[in-house]
């Protein structure tokens, strides 16, 4: 069974090597993301600084789109377009919403599901108590919406709760976005 996974994942990023020429997707990209595939045939889901799953900042959507699906979504700003990133173990790890006239340049990542973490094991579904134990120097914010996150030196963590003045240390993350 194990060897039939090993065989499929190597044929799955060989098509991908050949789509990468058709697209003219960066080969970097590719490699990174096909590095974490072939590791223990899991995909490498460690939310870096600036990047998730070789998706950075300022990139071209157009060099990730083999693996992200665009979605027609009414709560992101409609001079943007929302993107849905999935992969053969996980579906809907995170939105990738890009900017621009041309909406080409990716601004945000969204990351919403459980399975991806910080380096320092923060996830969504972390509680505001671990959050405190864990990030030295972080300020409470508000969105323009209203919607309540945690703001540390990487990322914003948004919350589960918006109504109460105070945060209670049993609240959670529903977001991590990396900007």
């Amino acid at each position: 069974m194990k060897t039939t996974l090993y065989i499929l994942s190597f044929l799955f990023l060989f098509g991908c090597k050949k789509i990468t020429n058709e697209l003219n997707i960066d080969e970097n990209k590719l490699d990174e993301i096909s590095e974490a595939i072939m590791e223990d045939n899991t995909v490498d889901l460690f939310i870096r600084k600036d990047s998730f799953l070789g998706i950075s900042i300022y990139d071209s959507i157009n060099e990730h789109k083999f693996i992200l699906t665009k979605q027609v979504d009414t709560i992101y700003n409609p001079e943007q377009d929302c993107y849905v990133l999935s992969t053969i173990q996980y579906e809907n790890l995170a939105k990738v919403i890009t900017k621009g006239k041309n909406k080409n340049s990716i601004d945000r990542i969204i990351i919403t599901s459980p399975e991806a973490k910080t380096e320092l094991g923060i996830s969504v579904g972390t509680s505001f108590k671990y959050i405190k134990e864990k990030i030295s120097a972080f300020e409470i914010k508000n969105s323009e919406s209203g919607r309540r996150y945690i703001q540390d030196s990487n990322f914003k963590y948004f919350l589960n709760d918006n109504t109460s003045n105070t945060i209670s240390d049993s609240l959670k993350v529903t977001q991590i976005i990396i900007e």
